[in-house]
């Protein structure tokens, strides 16, 4: 969020220009001027009518009771009007794109206020933090409240309303059932949903007397009215408050809570990565769950200024679940559960927690939460929440630890500085620095190549690779000016491929120590294309200069070589990296494993060293698990650093570990 700057009581286009750092108000896509003690006069619709891009405004802590009619936000998402003077909430109806709003501390609102701006928007994801069930407040629940209303009417009204003569009586029949609806006396919903239910009877006051006229009064031949004798069978929706959602790290899980399946059949048992040991840990309790899809793996950092903490534990994410796997004992270390969440992606940093170098993970999903974790002390310690769409992508900076980008499913891609966590609490501040433009779909992988220069984001997707030039800002030093800066997309980055028409790049991952080496793949291509970024920086300044933006510009790798692959037409199957090797997975479940010749790439294509098979697997009690391996897809693959374990994770509810079985220098040599 953009800071509130140096505050010089008068809002203008100046001011908005310098606090933003933007050439222009049309550019300006986030804005905070809470706590400059504004009033519903300072929000002039003249001056924000121009900020066309804005995305979110933070007005906390000011003194307004109300936004003008007048105001046109068509791209606003989120608003935060916490801790101000607001008495009511019509004004939220011009602002139908809304996804998320706080209006906490805010006296002159009232709980019936919440459940209105909840029926009204039907955008809004978040109110107030919490999520927001639109089929508690939305059309189902007027459906369902319509249909009690007119059972109640045909139980308790209808025979008075049809003895009466004047129509006098008849209208305060009407009047005394709309107002016996109101109270407690017709149940429907939870009762703190009292107020709200009244509300929209109160909306529907028409349309139950349009309903009451027509369906309970039928006239007959010689004007006298007899009642109705059908009336519509009530279905009432059981609508109940949701609870907060609970977050807890199960410490150290018991054996019996992963369902242990051993590889029957070992491969190549004379060298290379042999099947060491499966588990089933992210679906039901027991045997039988082949549903659950773990999507993303991935090892911790090795801390190699403390020789007492191994590199040997894997974060596995699939479900409501992430699991820490210790490859050396293939037990399971802890589990991080939240319910309802679906978890898709993964990633770690070493950070200094106290003085002492310790490894954290982020991970995310579906609900759009990032989660910040210190599995060796068992405790979750952060949530991040500003993403409103699922969480498709984490990626650390290798060189600024506390760089975390994340992208979703929407396209939004964010740069986040999650700080150090300090003392036994985990003190912590978490800072938006940058937000990626130009991208309006899926963002299925990001990578930052040539990290020593913190110039770069590559984002894979359904359409295409996408680049953004960002001048050295992802590893600048934090200072207390520091602002949201948008980075607009500098180009794509086009490949030769058989098919013209395939736009999917659903597999992106730097090779080599230097980390400019990057091997990409595309689904039904049949190859994993290695490539050098650096060779494209100079084409890149070259557009940037020329101010040449979106899809038209373009740049084109010079491919080294492909290493030669499965010809499936299955997207998402991550390929990963460790030294000169490259991993990659397939349609059934086999793991190819290549080892490349860095000083020789542009010789010739590259065969895969050797294929492990999906092995035949058993229960532990002995029964086969037969026709698995044709089944499954290898979703992700993770090696160690130390090069000793791999582990692949599947859409079959099946953690792979690999064990090296050979020298571990002898890996290395060509």
């Amino acid at each position: 969020m953009v800071k509130n700057g140096s505050w010089m009581g008068v809002l203008n286009e100046n001011y908005f220009l310098k606090i933003a750092e933007a050439d222009k108000l049309s550019n300006i896509i986030d804005l905070d001027l809470s706590g400059l003690g504004l009033s519903d006069s300072d929000i002039d619709p003249a001056l924000f009518n121009r900020l066309t891009s804005l995305e979110e405004l933070n007005l906390e802590k000011n003194n307004i009771t109300r936004l003008d009619d007048g105001l046109v936000f068509k791209s606003l998402k989120a608003l935060n009007l916490n801790y101000n003077k607001l008495k009511d909430v019509q004004w939220v109806t011009q602002f139908t794109e809304l996804e998320s709003l706080d209006i906490k501390e805010n006296p002159g609102l009232v709980l019936l206020d919440l459940y209105k701006v909840s029926y009204w928007l039907k955008n809004l994801e978040f109110l107030n933090d919490d999520r927001v069930d639109h089929e508690q407040f939305g059309e189902q629940y007027t459906h369902g409240l319509k249909e009690v209303i007119f059972q109640y009417w045909q139980d308790n009204f209808s025979r008075k309303y049809g003895n009466a003569r004047k129509e006098e009586d008849r209208e305060k029949i009407i009047e005394n059932f709309i107002n016996t609806a109101k109270t407690t006396r017709m149940k429907y919903g939870v009762s703190s949903m009292k107020a709200f239910r009244a509300w929209r009877i109160d909306s529907l006051k028409a349309e139950i007397v349009d309903y009451i006229k027509v369906t309970t009064l039928s006239k007959t031949q010689n004007g006298k009215a007899k009642p109705q004798t059908t009336s519509p069978k009530a279905k009432i929706s059981k609508i109940s408050k949701k609870a907060p959602p609970s977050v807890a790290i199960k410490r150290k899980a018991k054996p019996n809570t992963a369902v242990i399946v051993k590889a029957a059949k070992k491969v190549n048992d004379s060298e290379g990565y042999v099947p060491s040991m499966f588990l089933q840990c992210h679906g039901k309790e027991g045997l039988g769950d082949f549903e659950t899809q773990i999507w993303n793996c991935e090892y911790e950092p090795d801390l190699k200024s403390n020789s007492g903490l191994n590199a040997s534990l894997v974060a596995t994410c699939g479900g409501e679940l992430v699991c820490f796997i210790n490859c050396t004992t293939g037990k399971i270390d802890s589990k991080f559960h939240q319910p309802k969440e679906i978890f898709y992606c993964v990633a770690w940093t070493s950070l200094k927690i106290n003085g002492q170098l310790a490894n954290v993970v982020a991970c995310a999903g579906c609900q759009g939460d990032i989660y910040l974790i210190h599995p060796a002390q068992n405790s979750f310690y952060g949530k991040i929440n500003i993403h409103k769409k699922p969480v498709q992508a984490l990626q650390f900076s290798t060189v600024c630890r506390t760089r975390l980008a994340s992208a979703d499913q929407k396209g939004n891609i964010y740069l986040h500085d999650i700080g150090e966590p300090k003392g036994p609490h985990y003190e912590h501040s978490c800072i938006k620095l940058m937000c990626f433009s130009g991208l309006t779909h899926d963002a299925l992988k990001l990578i930052m190549p040539l990290p020593n220069t913190g110039s770069y984001m590559l984002a894979s997707s359904e359409h295409g690779l996408h680049c953004w030039d960002c001048d050295g800002a992802i590893t600048t030093e934090l200072s207390e000016t520091s602002t949201c800066r948008r980075v607009d997309r500098s180009c794509t980055i086009n490949f030769p491929l058989k098919r013209d028409s395939n736009t999917v790049v659903d597999s992106l991952v730097l090779v080599g120590a230097d980390q400019d080496l990057v091997a990409s793949k595309c689904a039904g291509e049949g190859v994993i294309q290695i490539w050098k970024f650096s060779s494209l920086v100079n084409s890149i300044k070259k557009l940037v200069a020329a101010k040449k933006k979106g899809c038209k510009a373009r740049v084109y790798p010079q491919i080294l070589c492909e290493l030669n692959w499965s010809s499936t037409s299955h997207c998402y199957l991550n390929i990963c990296s460790a030294g000169n090797f490259v991993f990659a997975g397939d349609d059934r479940g086999s793991l190819w494993v290549y080892q490349l010749d860095l000083s020789r790439l542009d010789e010739h294509d590259q065969e895969p060293k050797y294929i492990v098979p999906f092995p035949s697997c058993e229960r532990p009690d002995g029964s086969e698990l037969k026709d698995l391996g044709c089944k499954v897809l290898l979703n992700d693959i993770a090696c160690s650093s130390d090069m000793k374990y791999i582990t692949v994770v599947t859409d079959v509810n099946i953690v792979g570990l690999y064990e090296l079985k050979q020298d571990f220098d002898k890996i290395h040599e060509l």
